[in-house]
């Protein structure tokens, strides 16, 4: 943060460059391409300085795919108190990334001309609030000015995933579930049965997820499937997305279904993994 003057103790005026600060940190320094990271950003007031957030951080994403900053949240730092955003990225290409500095517009308690409120803790109300606020309302005569405080950058080493890649993988990365449902389990011949499919998890949903194929008995007549998703408010990388089938049995008797699979890349365990939903028996 640029030079602010500050009040001391003692009334005098003096100069401080460290009254603001703002780090930037990533979950993983050494992400694979596509895989989900966690930042955080940390205003924090250092010393006894008293102020507050405004707004939200204003970052540039560049070539990270990301979800929108969270509100802030007050904690405690061994620097002071201090207010956290959190938002998550991920590289989509292998190499050396840059995470830009992000910007925080905060108002700084600069001094006062009057001071009733001696030996009053000004962040207890702000603890019992546990809101996004960095520190409580400012007392009637507070002198303030606004600062900007510019984080840090961040140099990501970007891994390639391993290679050869396995047989079905479509470029999806992080953790998944696949699941397979069908309504109703014991038809009538000419009754429409809906195959639903699946995918929930986390991961690079935006850039590398689709859902897999699926082999349909030549004997069963098909309607054009319908896709949805669910994602969380202004979610991103968690959710599911699914897609409903409608078959239409021809003939009485027992039909199996094949089973789907579904190739991606686990970044915790660092290897290619299937996902298999074997879909139940139809009694038609």
């Amino acid at each position: 943060v640029g030079r602010a003057t500050v009040r001391d103790s003692s009334g005098g005026v003096r100069a401080v460059d460290d009254a603001v600060q703002a780090r930037l940190t990533p979950s993983n320094m050494t992400p694979y391409a596509g895989e989900v990271v966690d930042l955080d950003l940390r205003i924090t007031l250092t010393g006894n300085h008293s102020g507050q957030v405004v707004g939200a951080p204003s970052w540039d994403a560049g070539a990270l795919t990301a979800e929108p900053w969270s509100d802030g949240h007050a904690v405690q730092t061994s620097g002071g108190n201090a207010v956290r955003f959190h938002t998550r990225a991920l590289a989509p290409q292998a190499g050396r990334t840059e995470i830009a500095p992000a910007d925080q517009q905060v108002q700084l308690e600069t001094g006062r001309r009057r001071d009733p409120f001696a030996g009053f803790d000004p962040f207890g109300s702000m603890r019992r609030m546990g809101g996004s606020r960095l520190f409580d309302e400012f007392f009637g005569g507070a002198q303030t000015t606004e600062v900007t405080a510019h984080s840090n950058a961040v140099q990501l080493d970007v891994k390639p995933l391993p290679q050869p890649a396995p047989e079905g993988f479509s470029g999806a990365v992080g953790q998944f579930t696949l699941e397979s449902t069908l309504t109703p389990e014991h038809p009538k011949t000419g009754e429409p049965v809906t195959w639903t499919l699946t995918l929930s998890g986390t991961g690079n949903f935006p850039t590398g997820v689709r859902l897999p194929a699926r082999a349909v008995p030549s004997d069963l007549r098909t309607l054009q499937p319908k896709q949805h998703t669910s994602f969380g408010d202004n979610g991103r990388f968690s959710g599911e997305v699914s897609e409903d089938l409608v078959v239409v049995p021809n003939q009485p008797g027992a039909l199996a279904l094949a089973p789907v699979t579904f190739v991606y890349f686990n970044p915790d365990s660092g290897a290619y993994e299937t996902a298999e939903a074997t879909p139940p028996t139809l009694q038609v």
